[in-house]
């Protein structure tokens, strides 16, 4: 059983948008190495942005099948392979909107996944039968899909096959509540009235409800232990105000819970384990360099702690049970160089299924049998898109104005001196998750690599407010958004690439996605003169209108965290900062072309957050062009949608920074590109 903590420890991430030793490549101000100056071609971006792309593969119980999401005629479908007879994987769902997630069921027998409306993220539940897909006759069977209701996957329940624990907040749309739901008959039953926030439970291998976590009012988590019954709970553990905090797993006696944590005196997040009868505390885990937060722990089928592994620059995985460690190094001397990461595991340990990949090598996906010493690739990520031709991607460390270090991703291009290139910046989305080393995390990266190969040096910071790196460098990020030391570290590390040489101060653009795309607003608003082509994808122009415009569901986590950490606007104060660090308020400074994406069923970043400042820059004669995918919400999941986006993205560089374009050849990309294009004197 994997867990990926950091994705887990940060319950509020709004806009999220997504390895062995620690090392940098840059040493103070001169870089160890540079990428030759072989030329390299310009490349199709449909080989950076197609179809054959995998995520979330899953071993089925028996460790006979994986499945996984691979996008399809413009939409990821889950597709499933077998591991024993050698055969091709074959598409298992038909569906016309994208599939996010999905579970198998404990016997083997079915597929459990979530969709939603084309972007609105009131998800439903919906299942697949196997084995009538291998007849042909597979046909999908609706579970829960209630309007305006949002449905999530809680848990498997290892005792009942025909059940699984669902949360639901149909009853009132601001908290779930938790249900014991039978994927055969459809039958739902409410076994927990959550009233009082809970974002997180756990059950026992009968369903039985054993912890829940919730923020606290005033800020900070608490985590709730049950006896199996939903009525009775004590509190189990608090933290404060700008602490973090997580559930992990439950020992496979239940006797232990697993959680991370950096309350105290801490500053990096641990891995700890309470005692649920004594109460007692133990720490199992900490980083020994520590530079990190935990990122991610292992624990076999039956209980045990494998591995745990720490991100800074790259990942460090650190084996923590000798009979594992022959496991892992036959793992890693068959994929030298690689960073890898174990995905789980089957019930007698002997299937691993992981992946291993860099900054310029595609993910591929293995199966390893550790009785064979046999490593098998399943799957490669952009097969068709060689390694060789990709540009060199870094690690560099770089001081910000007060001092701090801030570490970041440079990619630069091949076939070209490293002086006074053109620059895209792309600060992540979130704003409290992180950019990582890997070439596969995301849409993001993909970008980085497919700008470099159009000949633009391309900066990745995790500035302040990024996780992963410490409560302290965390917290310093809080109320610096726009005007403080958030986008300040984004423009020192511009600053810095010019004082090496390797930028041209006069071509630097500046491109992100949520969060990203609001410092992309605040670049060209409050540092104007930095960049000379500004790119927002589903930003936010007003963090007023943006917190006025919260789903529900996020009203009672906001007290604690935004309100904080950005500001209330129901506070005189705070409401008069909001409007100071709004770009809407500021486009008579704006100098630079702006290009505005959206997906207009966005619920995090409404479509009225891109229409706004582009109404606004069009009545006082800014140069501003806007793109609209109406099947689409929070960030693009169907291709062609993503590939018009980033021959958009292409084009407009290259007009206003000079960098290289490749003619689009693809008629029906030309023709899907202008329907998405939006003529902004009739907004």
């Amino acid at each position: 059983m994997s867990h990926l903590i950091y994705r887990k420890i940060v319950f509020f991430t709004l806009f999220v948008c997504c390895l062995v030793s620690a090392c940098s490549n840059f040493e103070g101000r001169k870089p160890k190495a540079l990428p030759s100056l072989v030329a390299t071609p310009l490349l199709d971006a449909a080989l950076f942005f197609d179809e054959s792309t995998v995520s979330r593969p899953q071993l089925s119980p028996n460790a006979k099948t994986v499945a996984f999401i691979k996008t399809v005629n413009d939409v990821p479908n889950i597709f499933i392979q077998s591991l024993e007879d050698g055969a091709r994987p074959y598409q298992l769902t038909r569906s016309s909107v994208p599939i996010r997630n999905f579970i198998w069921s404990t016997d083997n027998q079915d597929i459990l996944y979530i969709k939603d409306n084309n972007g609105d993220e009131n998800y439903g539940l919906f299942k697949i039968s196997i084995a009538n897909s291998k007849e042909g006759k597979a046909e999908e069977i609706t579970l829960v899909n209630l309007a305006d209701a949002r449905v999530s996957i809680s848990d498997t329940i290892e005792n009942d096959p025909d059940s699984i624990m669902i949360t639901l907040n149909d009853r009132d749309s601001r908290f779930f509540d938790l249900y014991r739901l039978n994927i055969r008959s459809g039958k739902r039953e409410r076994v927990f009235e959550n009233n009082e926030g809970f974002t997180r439970f756990l059950t026992d291998k009968n369903g039985a409800l054993r912890i829940a976590q919730r923020q606290a009012d005033v800020g900070g988590q608490v985590i709730y232990g049950f006896d199996g019954s939903s009525s009775k709970s004590k509190e189990l553990i608090r933290t404060v105000q700008n602490e973090l905090m997580s559930v992990v797993t439950l020992s496979k006696n239940g006797d232990d819970l697993y959680f991370a944590s950096n309350s105290g005196n801490t500053d990096k997040t641990q891995l700890r384990s309470l005692n649920l009868s004594t109460g007692e505390q133990k720490l199992i885990d900490s980083d020994p360099l520590d530079k990190s937060d935990i990122y991610q722990t292992l624990f076999s089928p039956a209980g045990d702690l494998l591995l745990t592994s720490y991100y800074d620059a790259y990942q460090r995985v650190y084996i923590k049970k000798e009979s594992f460690k022959s496991t892992f190094n036959a793992i890693k001397q068959q994929l030298e160089g690689l960073q890898i990461t174990i995905i789980e595991m089957s019930k007698d340990e002997n299937t691993i299924l992981l992946k291993a990949g860099s900054g310029n090598t595609p993910t591929g996906f293995y199966i390893y049998r550790a009785d064979q010493k046999k490593l098998t690739l399943f799957y490669q990520n952009s097969p068709t898109l060689n390694p060789k031709l990709l540009a060199h991607h870094s690690s560099i460390e770089y001081s910000a104005r007060d001092g701090e270090i801030i570490q970041a991703y440079l990619t630069l291009p091949n076939g070209k001196e490293k002086k006074h290139l053109p620059l895209v910046v792309i600060p992540h989305g979130g704003p409290w998750v992180r950019d990582y080393a890997m070439f596969d995390d995301g849409f993001f990266n993909r970008m980085a690599q497919f700008l470099a190969n159009r000949g633009y040096a391309v900066l990745q910071p995790n500035y302040r407010s990024s996780s992963g790196f410490g409560k302290r460098f965390f917290n310093l990020g809080h109320r610096t958004w726009g005007r403080g030391a958030m986008q300040h570290d984004i423009t020192d590390g511009v600053k810095h690439l010019i004082d090496l040489g390797i930028v041209d101060k006069a071509r630097v653009g500046i491109f992100g996605g949520s969060y990203g795309g609001y410092a992309a607003l605040a670049g060209a608003t409050f540092t104007p003169d930095v960049y000379s082509a500004v790119i927002s994808f589903v930003g936010p122009s007003s963090l007023v209108t943006l917190v006025e415009s919260f789903p529900d569901y996020w009203r009672p986590l906001l007290k604690g965290t935004w309100f904080s950490w950005v500001g209330d606007p129901q506070n005189k104060e705070d409401l008069l900062e909001l409007k100071r660090r709004s770009p809407l308020n500021y486009v008579d400074s704006i100098k630079a072309p702006v290009l505005l994406i959206q997906g207009a069923n966005d619920v995090r970043v409404k479509q009225a957050e891109s229409e706004q400042i582009a109404r606004a820059m069009y009545e006082k004669g800014l140069p501003v062009e806007y793109i609209l995918a109406k099947d689409e919400g929070h960030g693009f999941g169907k291709k062609n949608n993503k590939l018009a986006a980033a021959i958009a993205v292409e084009y407009f560089l290259a007009e206003h920074l000079g960098g290289n374009k490749k003619a689009i050849t693809d008629s029906t990309i030309v023709a899907h590109l202008e329907k998405l294009k939006q003529d902004v004197s009739e907004l």
